[in-house]
C-alpha cells in the first residue's frame, strides 16, 4: 500500500516529513532512555560494555615450564595468574619472562 498524500502545498509535504522525522528521533531518545532505566533497575550498567577481545592462546615454552612443577595445585594457580595477567593488558611475552625468571621481591 502506497502513501498518498492529499493534494496540498510543498510546503505543507514538507512541514510532515519534517514532523514524521521529528518523531521518529523523538521515538528513538524515549526508546533509549527506557532501556538505560530498565537496565538500572536490574543492577547493570546504564551502557553495555564492549566485549573483551579474544584471548590469545598461551605460549608452548610457557605451557610447558608450567607443566614441569609437580604439584598440579602449583601449574593451575600458575596458569591462572598468567591468565589474568594477560586479561589486564600484559603481553604473553613479559608474563613468560617473569614467570622463568626469580623474583627477588614477591609480587
Amino acid at each position: 500500500m502506497t502513501l498518498r498524500w492529499p493534494w496540498t502545498g510543498r510546503g505543507r509535504l514538507d512541514d510532515a516529513l519534517a514532523q514524521i522525522v521529528y518523531l521518529r528521533a523523538e521515538n528513538a531518545k524515549l526508546t533509549e532512555t527506557l532501556t538505560r532505566l530498565s537496565r538500572k533497575e536490574m543492577g547493570l550498567s546504564e551502557e553495555p560494555h564492549a566485549p573483551r577481545p579474544p584471548m590469545l592462546e598461551m605460549p608452548r615454552q610457557l605451557a610447558d615450564f608450567i607443566r614441569g612443577f609437580a604439584d598440579r595445585s602449583i601449574q593451575k594457580s600458575m596458569r591462572d595468574v598468567a591468565y589474568q595477567r594477560v586479561a589486564r593488558g600484559a603481553t604473553w611475552q613479559q608474563v613468560t619472562q617473569d614467570a622463568m625468571t626469580e623474583d627477588k621481591e614477591p609480587r
